[in-house]
């Protein structure tokens, strides 16, 4: 699996999703939906209001779907729901971050960007390589991250802060997973 875990704000997100949506992507996010129908996002207006509601989204491009995202069936409370399956695609998975507050201290959630190594293609019925069109993507996204976010490496974990995250690590926010470190062994965080 392709991935690069990062520590970002909402407002840390919005340079990664306006290029995906450039790059002729749309995201569909992660709900439970009423009917086997997704939600296409295609404007940075709407990534937004479903932000709210969930923090991870499917990127997906005509430029690199070779077969229908599986929508798979649940049943809960007796309601009939559906919900974005593991095969079908291949998508571009993205998970935002965010930060909280929590007993008066500040906290950034990390979150990852990447795709599978492999997925299923139902119409060929079988295990398949993502097409060179979606790494192309993926690169171009992890080129945007890797020039405007911050590398990090505090122990054996290495990872991507955004610029917003990484103004609140200098003010005493601390990254979920990394709370027992100082800031400064979290360097180079600087701008």
């Amino acid at each position: 699996m392709a991935e690069l875990t990062l520590y970002i704000t909402e407002s840390d997100e919005l340079p990664i999703v306006t290029l995906a949506l450039q790059l002729g992507c749309v995201l569909v996010p992660d709900l439970h939906y009423p009917t086997p129908r997704y939600d296409s996002l295609r404007i940075l207006e709407d990534y937004k209001r479903y932000r709210l509601r969930t923090r991870l989204f499917y990127l997906l491009s005509e430029q690199f779907l070779r077969c229908p995202v599986e929508m798979s069936k649940v049943e809960k409370s007796g309601k009939l729901g559906y919900y974005i399956g593991n095969s079908g695609g291949p998508t571009i998975h993205f998970l935002g971050g965010g930060d909280f507050e929590e007993a008066g201290s500040k906290f950034i959630r990390p979150a990852s960007i990447g795709y599978r190594a492999k997925f299923w293609n139902e119409v060929n019925k079988d295990m398949e390589k993502p097409p060179a069109e979606l790494v192309k993507i993926y690169k171009t996204l992890q080129k945007l991250i890797r020039s405007s976010f911050l590398y990090a490496k505090p122990s054996k974990v290495s990872f991507w802060v955004g610029p917003e995250a990484v103004r609140m690590v200098q003010c005493g926010a601390k990254l979920v997973g990394f709370e027992t470190f100082s800031n400064g062994e979290i360097a180079p965080l600087r701008m």
